[in-house]
């Protein structure tokens, strides 16, 4: 895709800049008018709506993540050193150059002497910042010297605030650029002065996602088995059964919960969860429904509780305990299952990588 940005040389042109005084004219300055992208005419009833924009704030971190709604957007920079040349561009063949200059050189804004200055004759302070501003070498300073700026411009005169507004605007460039972001697509735009970048990933996801996840969650052991004891006379006793393996339940389990995008890159995830699990131990596997409440790690690691339901071995009707009968039964035959609530708790674990980490290489899908 070709540069969107264009220059436009403009020989002999004279600009006057009027800050209390006027300048000497400054003919064959080269200006680089700035590069709007085209806009279809609309009906005047039914004017399209401008299309959101990603900002990037070249005062702010050079690596950022941005979770984003899908749709197209329109790529501004803000707090950029006016006059400085910035190239904006996301995918290998996407660029656009930001535009320069429309405003003086810093070399031509001369600043009054504040010894000696008649009241009601401009505002000195501003000029200078405004001067500051042109020569910033670093956008990190770009947002104080406007705030100073504002902040010293009551004495301006109505030439001055014009020249001075024209100055803060050029802070603001509009690089031409849009982007489409599809449903869970990552892009990175990247905006560059010399060897200085600025790095954004933009990444859009859906109101959520459905995650799957292992866990091994135990139950207290509410058990209640019965066994046939030998007594005399070739009878047998029906006894309960003397457990002795620590009090659990194992309940190996999948859980199923929901992973809001708002969620999707913190540190921490909670919310609600369900879940299905088999019991482990000396009676068959028992089929298992969890519901409950899960809080994780970088979605990788987290803990459960809440309540299961499950089969409970329990005496069967026909029989009580302490009765004497004749032949000698099997667990199976003198237990049977009812299915009763229990609690339950456990650790959760999903074969997943660090949410965190965008070491992947981003999606450029247009």
């Amino acid at each position: 895709m070709a540069s969107i940005g264009r220059q436009v040389s403009s020989a002999g042109v004279v600009i006057f800049a009027c800050l209390g005084f006027c300048l000497t004219p400054i003919a064959n300055v080269s200006v680089v008018a700035q590069n709007m992208p085209p806009s279809t005419p609309a009906a005047p009833s039914t004017p399209a709506p401008p299309k959101p924009v990603v900002a990037i704030d070249l005062s702010a971190a050079k690596t950022q993540n941005w979770p984003i709604d899908p749709g197209t957007y329109r790529i501004v920079l803000y707090n950029a050193i006016p006059g400085v040349k910035y190239i904006v561009r996301s995918g290998a063949a996407e660029s656009a150059e930001v535009p320069t200059l429309v405003f003086p050189a810093a070399s031509a804004i001369a600043v009054p002497a504040a010894a000696g200055q008649p009241s009601g004759t401009g505002c000195p302070t501003a000029l200078e910042r405004v001067k500051q501003l042109f020569t910033a070498s670093n956008e990190r300073d770009v947002p104080k010297l406007q705030q100073e700026i504002r902040a010293n411009m009551s004495g301006c005169t109505p030439e001055q605030t014009t020249a001075i507004n024209a100055a803060l605007a050029q802070t603001v460039y509009e690089s031409g650029l849009e982007i489409q972001m599809p449903n869970d697509a990552r892009r990175t735009v990247t905006a560059s002065r010399g060897v200085e970048e600025w790095n954004v990933t933009l990444m859009t996801l859906l109101r959520g996602r459905i995650q799957t996840l292992f866990g091994w969650t135990f139950a207290p052991n509410n058990d209640e088995e019965f066994f046939s004891e030998a007594a005399p006379n070739n009878q047998f006793t029906i006894r309960p059964k003397t457990e002795s393996d620590g009090g659990f339940t194992n309940l190996p389990s999948v859980f199923f919960t929901w992973l809001p995008s708002a969620q999707a890159f913190k540190d921490i995830q909670q919310g609600p969860a369900l879940g299905l699990g088999v019991t482990v131990g000396d009676t068959a596997a028992r089929p298992s429904f969890l519901g409950g409440w899960m809080v994780r790690w970088n979605q990788n690691l987290g803990v459960v509780a809440g309540a299961a339901i499950y089969p409970h071995r329990r005496l069967n009707g026909k029989y009580k305990p302490d009765q004497v009968i004749s032949t000698n039964l099997d667990t199976a035959q003198l237990n049977e299952n009812d299915w009763r609530l229990n609690f339950f708790f456990g650790g959760v674990f999903r074969f997943g990588s660090d949410p965190r980490k965008a070491a992947s290489p981003p999606s450029t899908g247009k």
